[in-house]
Formats: structure tokens, sequence, C-alpha cells
């Protein structure tokens, strides 16, 4: 915190380089309206009016910029931590994109082998039945009956 007379030497030397005069004129009306310099204040003189009017003394704000400071660094904590959640939650988010990209191609390799089964196991239970149905000839057993509900199963299969 600045002493009294730096405060005043400070405030001086800004309105010195404001006005660029060493001295202002103080006047006042006389009787007659008109503006009569009474006096001749220095710079230095007003600073120290000023200084003494409290307008140079910033402790009451001191509080507030600590006050502040605080807030601000509390805040930008929050900020750090919300940004390393937020990078955290793309991270998994990338990774369940990710799995459910997986997840997919083997839903689709899945259902193909599901219907290449289905394809296959329908060509089987043909082939059996046409095994069956030719060794039924060979043995001469019930061999329009048993033709006729084969050839009946095989239509069914091939819907």
């Amino acid at each position: 915190m600045k002493t009294k007379q730096e405060q005043i030497d400070k405030m001086a030397s800004i309105i010195f380089e404001t006005i660029n005069r060493e001295n202002i004129d103080r006047f006042v009306e006389d009787k007659d309206g008109n503006l009569v310099s009474v006096e001749t204040v220095g710079i230095e003189g007003i600073a120290e009016a000023l200084i003494e009017n409290g307008y140079g003394d910033v402790s009451e704000y001191k509080n507030r910029f600590e006050v502040v400071d605080k807030v601000l660094t509390e805040t930008r904590a929050k900020l750090t931590k919300a940004e390393h959640d937020r990078d955290r939650y793309k991270a998994y988010i990338d990774r369940l994109e990710y799995d459910l990209a997986d997840t997919e191609f083997l839903n689709d390799r899945m259902l193909a082998d599901v219907e290449r089964l289905k394809t296959e196991t329908k060509q089987a239970k043909i082939d059996v039945l046409n095994k069956l149905k030719a060794r039924m000839i060979e043995d001469g057993i019930f061999v329009e009956i048993c033709n006729w509900h084969i050839n009946k199963l095989i239509e069914e299969i091939e819907k």
C-alpha cells in the first residue's frame, strides 16, 4: 500500500500530465457575476485534497479484490475439472461408438451365418429325404405312398 505522500505525488503527476500546468487559478463570481481569481492553487494541493477526501484510499476495495480473486480461482478449478470430465466422457463415447460399430459388424455377420445355416439345413433335409426315397425304391417298401409323403415334405421345406 502506498503512503499518503506517494499517493499525493502520483495523483499530482497524473493531474499535471492531464492539464499540463503546475498551478490552477481558483475563481469566484463577484457581485456583477464576473469570475475573479482569488487564489492560485498548486496541483499538489489539489492531489492532497483528493487524498484527504478518500479518493486515493483503495483499502476498502482490497477485500473485494481478494473475494473476486478467490471466486476466480474456484471458477478456474471448476472449469479445469469440467474440461477433464468432458475429455473423459468424450473418450468413453468414442469407445462406445467403436463398440457399437463392432457390434453392428458382428450382428451382420451373425445374420449372414444364420441365413447360410438355414439354407444348408434346408438342403440337408432335402438330401436326407431324397436318400430315403432312393433306398425305399431299392427295397420296394410302400413306394408310391412314401414317395407322395416325401415329395410333400420336400415341397414344404422348399417354401
